[in-house]
């Protein structure tokens, strides 16, 4: 628009306009930014929580083999990653033959195999407290064939 005068230049309403697309558009991009910036969070805390499991995982199929054949593991712990807790437990069962009820490979005089099913759960929250813990989890299992000694 043009001034009387024939000067060029913006009148104060052009101005404003002006300020609030440049606004708003500025708003979405702060919001796409802070979004993108959780979503990498919760990656890296998922991240973080599976390779814990899998720590987990391979030390307690180690406490397993230390073990007799018929005996199962299972205890929990809390690991503090940055600022986040991560919370876990393990456990171990026979994997039983579906016909006959009985765990598969169990002995019958020579040496045999046992199968067993391990399972890791991590559970993990926002914060530090316990209370926290438990919104979100990652579970890992693993069937582990163990030679009977």
């Amino acid at each position: 628009m043009r001034c009387k005068g024939g000067d060029g230049g913006f009148t104060l309403f052009e101005v404003l306009i002006a300020l609030s697309v440049m606004s708003i558009a500025m708003l979405a991009l702060i919001n796409v930014l802070a979004k993108g910036l959780a979503a990498q969070g919760k990656s890296e805390s998922t991240e973080v929580a599976r390779l814990l499991a899998d720590k987990v995982l391979e030390r307690s199929i180690r406490d397993l083999n230390e073990l007799k054949y018929d005996q199962n593991i299972a205890w929990e712990g809390d690991e503090v990653v940055g600022n986040s807790r991560y919370s876990f437990t393990v456990s171990s069962t026979d994997v039983q033959n579906k016909a006959t009820r009985k765990p598969f490979g169990t002995a019958t005089g020579g040496q045999d195999n046992r199968l067993k099913a391990v399972l890791v759960r991590v559970r993990w929250g926002d914060g530090n407290s316990r209370a926290e813990i438990g919104k979100q989890e990652v579970a890992i299992s693993r069937l582990v064939n163990r030679r009977l000694q």
